[in-house]
């Protein structure tokens, strides 16, 4: 039987959790969603490997380095590094999807934007954008529905995919390549951070350590030159996409809260109370009234 190009990786799963999981692969890509956590074995993949936390896992070790990553971050791991999930008494629900890309593909396209040189992963709990979510929806329906038999769409796709995953991984400063950046280049690189992550659980200490200045000064400029706190722009931003969500009348208020980053659905309704006068509830009412 052919090898699939991924065979190393998965066959570094165990046969049980493998056989739960949603496996989608091409000849660059690979996406698996399992239902379980492989806990307490060192995997070692050859390719460049991406992990999206929609819940949070248990402590995770890359390398020497334990982490405990949260809801809404992801891990970057580049090839050859060694991953390792801890034990824990007991594991909530399990929600994860995992990304693994061919060396030699990723390292066709990185350097288009970045130094290869300059690729370092961190791994300190960066958010990832909704751009890299709906990449792998277009890329799953794409391999669903046709296979590989339109391979210029796979991937452009799948480079677009790995471009995305790049911008999410990497400080700005290096994908915008630019050292010297005045108080408006920060408030642009905020703002176009917060546009993307506003669906995570993306704090102002995040900010900042992604676009390399401190909070006590990023506040004071963001202030001045937008006459709001950072807070109250990601608040206004989270609302904004929320009253577009609230047009449509299938989705569940605790679904809208946390596709737009709010903590529950009860900070959800606080906030949109707050801003805008009225519950979501009762601008969903009048809003779906006036459509009719």
């Amino acid at each position: 039987m052919m090898k699939n190009s991924f065979d190393d990786f998965i066959e570094s799963i165990p046969r049980n959790i493998h056989s739960n999981t949603k496996s989608y692969v091409s000849r660059n890509v690979a996406i698996f969603i399992p239902e379980e956590f492989v806990i307490e074995r060192k995997i070692r993949t050859i390719d460049y490997h991406f992990v999206i936390f929609h819940t949070t896992p248990p402590p995770v070790k890359i390398g020497d380095l334990p982490i405990q990553f949260i809801k809404g971050s992801f891990i970057s791991i580049e090839p050859g590094i060694e991953v390792e999930v801890s034990p824990i008494h007991s594991v909530g629900e399990v929600k994860f999807i995992s990304i693994c890309i061919k060396k030699e593909f990723f390292n066709r396209i990185a350097p288009q934007i970045v130094d290869m040189d300059k690729i370092k992963f961190e791994n300190k709990g960066n958010a990832y954008s909704h751009q890299i979510l709906d990449l792998i929806g277009l890329w799953t329906n794409e391999i669903i529905a046709f296979g590989e038999r339109c391979p210029l769409t796979i991937e452009s796709i799948e480079t677009l995919m790995v471009i995305q995953l790049l911008r999410d991984s990497l400080p700005k400063r290096l994908i915008n390549g630019r050292s010297k950046l005045t108080d408006n280049d920060y408030i642009a690189q905020s703002i176009e951070y917060m546009n993307e992550y506003y669906n995570s659980n993306i704090s102002i200490v995040e900010i900042c350590k992604n676009i390399y200045i401190s909070p006590c000064h990023f506040q004071r400029i963001f202030k001045k030159h937008m006459n709001q706190t950072p807070y109250n722009y990601l608040m206004k931003l989270r609302v904004k996409k929320a009253k577009e969500r609230l047009l449509e009348d299938t989705i569940h208020m605790e679904e809208i809260a946390r596709l737009c980053g709010f903590v529950s659905a009860a900070h959800f309704s606080s906030v949109f109370k707050r801003m805008e006068g009225v519950s979501p509830t009762v601008f969903r009412k009048d809003n779906l009234i006036l459509k009719k």
